[in-house]
């Protein structure tokens, strides 16, 4: 039982390590009760809980917690929506609207999943040319 205890092993982490799009653990988070007024850009993935007033740019995937607010346009690969949006997406990949996602705004996406519950005003166009995003 010594043995078990004072094992020179390494231990596993426990837990959900964050990985980006890209294979690497880069991760960039504005928690809750941050606020950001401005256009906000990353190469890394995105996970907000705070509030951003301005434009957003995320290279890789971004994850808008509950408590998340985006007032201004979002473009992302890859986008997961809990929160508030009120501008357009632009969206590569899927996004995935949760059941608590409130959008305002005009959503284009090449692949596109609403859960029960979730409400988006505005025009939607998934699939076809025009789903890429304006660069």
């Amino acid at each position: 039982m010594t043995e078990l205890m004072f094992s020179s092993k390494p231990k596993e982490k426990k837990g959900v390590q964050p990985v980006s799009s890209n294979g690497t653990q880069s991760v960039s988070v504005l928690t809750e009760g941050t606020g950001i007024e401005g256009n906000l850009n990353t190469g890394h993935d995105l996970r907000l809980e705070g509030k951003i007033a301005g434009q957003v740019r995320v290279s890789g995937k971004v994850v808008l917690g509950p408590s998340g607010t985006i007032e201004g346009e979002l473009h992302a690969n890859e986008a997961v929506i809990h929160g508030r949006v009120k501008g357009n997406l632009f969206v590569k990949g899927l996004l995935h609207l949760a059941k608590s996602a409130v959008i305002e705004g005009d959503i284009t996406a090449s692949q596109f999943s609403v859960e029960e519950g979730a409400v988006y005003i505005g025009k939607c166009q998934i699939g076809g040319a025009n789903s890429r995003p304006k660069e």
